[in-house]
């Protein structure tokens, strides 16, 4: 997930790592499930995603469960998903 697209695809042979490499894009690694997003730890590091973290020094100053809150946030309010799950859906992290 990008500041403005939701790129989704299944494929046990494309990894996230390569697909960014061959389409040179850098988002949010997200899994979507039935009624659940998952969302990669990688998620809460603030310089990584400035569109979630618009004030860098405010971020810098929370802890992670803070900048989870954040990004969870970010993620409900995010019209792709939403038309994804317009009925809403929960978040869950993985590593």
């Amino acid at each position: 997930m990008t500041q403005t697209d939701l790129y989704v695809w299944q494929s046990m042979n494309l990894l996230h790592p390569d697909f960014e490499h061959a389409t040179a894009i850098n988002g949010i690694r997200i899994a979507l499930r039935a009624d659940q997003v998952l969302v990669n730890d990688e998620a809460v590091i603030a310089q990584h995603f400035p569109w979630v973290f618009p004030d860098r020094q405010r971020a810098d100053e929370m802890d992670t469960e803070d900048r989870r809150s954040v990004v969870t946030d970010y993620l409900k309010q995010h019209a792709r998903l939403s038309r994804v799950y317009p009925s809403g859906f929960t978040v869950a992290w993985y590593s």
